[in-house]
Parts: C-alpha cells; structure tokens; sequence
C-alpha cells in the first residue's frame, strides 16, 4: 500500500497527458460583449445588458415609477378641458 490512489477520477485532469499548447484554455473574454455608450460614444467591453456606461448611468437621474393616480387625474383635467 506504499501507492496512493489518485482519489475519484472525476477530480482527476482529462488533459495531464497532453502538452501545454494541445490543453483546451479557458476564454478570459467569455461572456463579454463590445458595445458603444449611446451617451457618450465610449468604446467599452461588457456583460451587462444595458449599454450604457457605468459613468453615464450614474449621471442619469433615477427612474421613478409613475403614480397611477397622477395619471387618472391628468386624464380627467385633458378630458374636462376638451369638453368645453
């Protein structure tokens, strides 16, 4: 017993016996995308799914839900001033 057993064979690499360059590598740009910032023309990588840069979406004022009860009021006041 003086060999020790190279443990499960699913932790063991496929690839040892091969040469470094036949070894399958692992793509470091995998799952980025180059896009242009439609604000500020910049050239970027990412893997977000928005387009915008990080720095143009910071500028960005936040986006607000709007009040569904705004809404019902502004529709009434449109259809009150059309009616005269």
């Amino acid at each position: 017993m003086s060999e020790k057993s190279a443990g499960c064979a699913c932790n063991a690499d496929p690839f040892a016996g091969l040469p470094p360059e036949m070894r399958p590598h692992k793509d470091v740009m995998s799952g980025l995308r180059k896009v242009v910032c439609p604000v500020c023309g910049l050239n970027y990588w990412t893997n977000r799914d928005t387009d915008v840069c990080s720095d143009c979406e910071r500028k960005q004022p936040a986006r607000v839900a709007p009040n569904p009860a705004s809404q019902v009021q502004a529709q009434l006041q449109k259809g009150a001033s059309s009616d005269r």
